[in-house]
């Protein structure tokens, strides 16, 4: 399996890209590839942060830390930050290090 510009994916490459529910980019790391898939091949895993009462109703994350806003301590929104994860399809999704370059090299 290989990303959009061709690099081949290994589980555990910090990746970039488009996921299949999530609007938007995600930053996470690769869990797993199936090879022979078409579609959603990919699993990635990211750290997901949510309202208190929006994690409620959509059923929580796996495992999860409660905590109040950086601006008010607990006295402020309290927030939940857990694990969670998407598919993907390898060529939506960028190796971290081919998409944001960093230093010179």
């Amino acid at each position: 399996m290989y990303y959009k510009n061709g690099r081949q994916a290994v589980v555990g490459d910090h990746v970039i890209g488009k996921t299949a529910s999530r609007a938007g980019v995600t930053a996470g790391t690769l869990l797993s590839v199936t090879p022979g898939q078409y579609a959603c091949e990919a699993s990635v895993g990211f750290i997901e942060t949510a309202g208190f009462n929006d994690v409620k109703r959509s059923g929580g994350f796996a495992s999860a830390h409660i905590h109040g806003s950086q601006d008010a301590g607990f006295s402020g929104p309290i927030m939940v930050s857990g694990f969670a994860y998407d598919y993907a399809t390898c060529g939506d999704l960028l190796h971290a290090d081919d998409a944001i370059p960093v230093g010179n090299r």
